[in-house]
């Protein structure tokens, strides 16, 4: 294994901050004879650019060939992440104590196709995931193996996250259109709490917000909706900021009610849920839009695609772009008083449905 790629490949696939603010990236090479990939790590955000093409060694910490191309990756510690792949494998890999050096730890292998997605619980001692083989298996990390394989879905599962907070729950978002919540502590672990009946899409992506009490959930028609999974029932929060698939959901850390997403429309979207609107949206990517990754250090909201560009959005841009908003709504609003004595109505946002 070549262990110094000469290039980002074309197709960054995945973004993650570690929990001190560390950078990793993954690409994948989906062109020519190999299908291979890379992992790229940043020491410090600022190492990363605002807008950067196909980083190299000058600005990277360390960096690793792969033998298949990435579709997710997550930090499980300081120093650890996981890698999913499109041959089915997950690679743990850990960095060195300068962080100038990567190596691989283990391969976890059981899916017999593309793992989608992997998400590790709060204490770090298990990941989940989903992949098109329509199966979710638990791994545990410090044994290095397959602790659970379920088969709740019909088709591919393309998102899973753990709850926050929680070491043994997490949710699952599959292609046959189900959302199901997955307790471990249980003897039938699996209960469903949403099919096909509640949207005409499929569910690509999920997150989970810091309480754990609401779940965004992004599909293949552009649209997110948000659940209270006090009362399942109705989405507290729906709205379409994209026109085509969304492949990834996060909360903000610092702002609890910003929920970012990200599509094959090339648009970064923030929604405000208290303001029941976007706030922010961006279109400077040219091609897909693949992960997004808020920092836990300088708040800012990264994003990559497949035009092999990593672009950071700064918290003063998103709230320029929500003043911006707020003041077309201003005018709107007086606009509309204007005309609510002939036969306007006016419509405003139920603050029950506020997330605080």
């Amino acid at each position: 294994m070549d262990v110094f790629p000469s290039e980002v490949y074309p197709s960054i696939d995945a973004i993650d901050h570690s929990p001190d603010g560390k950078l990793a990236i993954g690409s994948s090479k989906l062109t020519g004879r190999y299908w291979n990939g890379s992992l790229w790590l940043f020491k410090t955000p600022d190492q990363a650019p605002d807008s950067i093409y196909a980083p190299d060694n000058k600005h990277c910490s360390c960096c690793a060939s792969t033998d298949a191309g990435c579709t997710d990756l997550t930090w499980l510690d300081e120093k650890r992440l996981a890698f999913a792949s499109d041959n089915g494998i997950i690679e743990i890999w850990s960095t060195g104590e300068s962080f100038n050096e990567v190596e691989i730890l283990a391969n976890l292998t059981g899916h017999d196709d593309i793992v989608q997605s992997i998400s590790v619980n709060c204490d770090r001692v298990k990941i989940v995931s989903g992949s098109l083989d329509m199966s979710i298996r638990v791994w545990d990390l410090e044994r290095e193996a397959c602790t659970d394989t379920f088969q709740g879905h019909s088709d591919a599962v393309h998102g899973v996250c753990f709850r926050q907070e929680e070491k043994e729950i997490f949710a699952s978002a599959s292609e046959d259109g189900s959302i199901i919540l997955w307790d471990l502590r249980n003897d039938k672990p699996a209960r469903r709490l949403l099919n096909s009946s509640h949207h005409s899409a499929a569910p690509l992506c999920l997150a989970w917000d810091q309480t754990g009490k609401y779940l965004a959930i992004g599909y293949k028609d552009g649209s997110i909706s948000c659940y209270d999974l006090r009362n399942i029932d109705q989405p507290v929060f729906k709205r379409k900021p994209h026109c085509r698939d969304v492949n990834a959901v996060a909360f903000c850390p610092k702002r609890p009610s910003w929920l970012a997403s990200v599509s094959n429309d090339c648009i970064v979207n923030i929604l405000d849920l208290n303001a029941n609107q976007s706030c922010y949206q961006n279109n400077d990517h040219k091609d897909f839009v693949r992960d997004l990754s808020w920092s836990p250090v300088d708040g800012c909201l990264r994003t990559c695609g497949w035009d092999t560009q990593i672009i950071r959005h700064t918290t003063t841009m998103i709230e320029e772009g929500m003043d911006a908003k707020v003041n077309k709504t201003v005018a709107l609003e007086t606009s509309v008083i204007a005309r609510v004595g002939c036969n306007g109505v006016i419509s405003t946002v139920n603050k029950s449905n506020l997330i605080e």
